[in-house]
Order: structure tokens, then sequence, then C-alpha cells
């Protein structure tokens, strides 16, 4: 079996103890959830009945804050429908202005 670790540095043989060991891994695919936002390096150790090998290469991750979105101006409606909207109307106060003034 495999066993997976994680760290906040590269992991070598001497701080592998140091390291969060995440789970023993059987098969060919695990998941992992971060403690949170940060850069987390991986390794794995193949063991057997002899002993462990020394950990794999460490690939890291970077875990970053999603972006926040820009706030709308009135939450739920589309800005280019609401301009619209406010063009229909401005359009509609002027043609009735013309009217008025007409007659």
């Amino acid at each position: 079996n495999y066993t997976l670790y994680r760290y906040t540095s590269q992991i070598t043989t001497s701080i592998l103890n140091s390291a969060t060991e995440v789970k023993t891994v059987t098969g060919t695919n695990t998941i992992d959830t971060v403690p949170g936002v940060g850069i987390w390096y991986y390794a794995i150790v193949a063991n057997n009945d002899i002993g462990s090998s020394d950990p794999s290469n460490s690939p890291y991750i970077d875990v970053q804050e999603p972006a926040s979105e820009p706030p709308q101006a009135i939450p739920g409606y589309d800005v280019f429908l609401l301009f619209g909207v406010i063009g229909l109307i401005s359009a509609i106060i002027i043609k009735k202005r013309d009217k008025l003034t007409i007659n």
C-alpha cells in the first residue's frame, strides 16, 4: 500500500515525521481536503513487508481564496436589462412631452 503525506514545505525523509499523514491508499485514486489557504506539498511513501520507501517528489497545490465578484447595482437584475428599461421609459416620457407640446 501507499501512504499519502501533506505538509507546508517540501517533504523529505528528515521531515516526514512532521508531515500530516493524510491516509493510506490502496487503489490509484484518493481525495484530500486541505485545511485552508496556502501552499500544500504532497508525497507518497510505498510500504510493504520489508519496509517503506523514501518519500516521492513533492508536488504542491496553491490554494487561494476565491475571487470576489463585483457587486451588482440591484441584486438579481442584469445591468443591461436595467439600462434597457430605463431607456424605454425615457423614450416614452420624451414622446409624451412632444405630443403635449404640439397640442
